[in-house]
């Protein structure tokens, strides 16, 4: 049985939709949603008026269905996720990390994707790391195959991808 893109889509949103906030874009091609979650954690002594710490994490996820993936289009959604997840990343000194995940459902990709979508790399340093960093997550679903191609930080998210992948079909 083959699976489709907008399935596939609806699985991955419906998995993001407890912890995440989503907005979708009406576009056939392209971005079509967007998935943000933002965490505090926070220690405290005796009352919460001494605070000993607090850290912040972000994650902001970029849904893109594409019918056929090249390296133009690799490019094109790793530059606008980078771009619009830096806007909305306001480094200070409790922010911990901002993750930036864009993640690509596919039909077919060109045979030399691969190895690009692998090398794919993009991290940034907020005040040599005392006010945090940001790594950039990219995960490719090629649907014609049924298999996830992640670059080295996005391995992290493949088990998850994964299963969104099992309950589509």
């Amino acid at each position: 049985m083959t699976i489709s893109r907008a399935s596939v889509l609806e699985t991955v949103l419906k998995a993001y939709k407890n912890h995440f906030d989503i907005e979708r874009f009406n576009k056939q091609d392209g971005l079509i949603a967007k998935a943000i979650f933002h965490s505090r954690t926070e220690k405290f002594i005796l009352t919460k008026s001494v605070k000993m710490w607090g850290v912040e994490t972000n994650d902001y996820v970029y849904i893109y269905s594409l019918p056929y993936l090249n390296n133009d289009h690799l490019t094109a959604c790793k530059e606008q996720s980078v771009q619009d997840g830096l806007q909305q990343i306001h480094p200070h000194k409790e922010h911990m990390c901002s993750y930036i995940t864009a993640i690509i459902l596919a039909d077919d990709l060109d045979s030399q994707m691969v190895k690009d979508i692998k090398s794919c790399s993009f991290s940034k340093n907020f005040l040599l790391t005392f006010h945090g960093w940001a790594i950039l997550r990219v995960l490719v679903i090629n649907i014609s195959t049924s298999t996830i191609i992640p670059n080295r930080a996005g391995r992290e998210l493949v088990d998850f991808l994964t299963s969104c992948l099992k309950e589509a079909e």
